[in-house]
């Protein structure tokens, strides 16, 4: 499976290509269809670094439902702050919807390069390889795009997202993430 890019304001589309949205009708359509939001019930893990900043934006943030909180990743060393949730159990994903923060001043970036990535075993150390990149989105993204929607439609028990970045101070803010799923019969 080829990654696909993530393009704000893009119709829908089998092959991937996604959408941005900025209101809660596009998540009761993809709930209306019979989709189940399973991040939440799910086990957090991200970028290992202990920074004043991350410690006041935990990661179980970023699914806590409320997209006024915050899950903020930084570090002075390392270029690729990760998230990860595990969905405990292998699903049939067919959606991941995002929603960077962007609103947190000098420490974040106005264009972003993430990486959505779905393998089945844990991963602590941010290293990747063995899972699948199932979608990306880079360039400039603001907060009145809302929501970045990956469809991906393949079976996973991880789900991650990377920011690729290439200046050694790098920030991932994540304002809520939701991976959406058909119902177990």
């Amino acid at each position: 499976m080829t990654s696909a890019a993530l393009t704000p304001s893009t119709p829908w589309s089998s092959s991937a290509v996604t959408e941005s949205a900025t209101t809660t009708e596009n998540i009761l359509d993809v709930t209306a269809r019979g989709y189940i939001d399973v991040a939440a019930l799910g086990k957090v893990f991200a970028t290992d670094h202990k920074t004043t900043l991350s410690a006041s934006y935990p990661k179980e943030l970023a699914i806590d439902r409320d997209n006024t909180t915050k899950y903020i990743s930084s570090s002075l060393t390392l270029s690729q702050p990760w998230w990860m949730v595990e969905l405990k159990t292998v699903y049939d994903i067919k959606l991941i919807y995002i929603l960077p923060y962007v609103d947190c001043g000098l420490f974040c970036l106005d264009a972003i390069h993430l990486k959505f990535y779905t393998g089945d075993s844990l991963v602590k150390d941010g290293n990747f390889a063995s899972y699948i990149n199932v979608a990306y989105y880079w360039g400039v993204y603001t907060s009145d795009q809302g929501y970045l929607i990956a469809s991906v439609y393949t079976k996973a028990r991880y789900v991650a997202i990377v920011l690729n970045g290439e200046i050694g101070f790098d920030v991932l803010a994540l304002a809520e993430v939701m991976v959406f799923v058909e119902p177990i019969s």
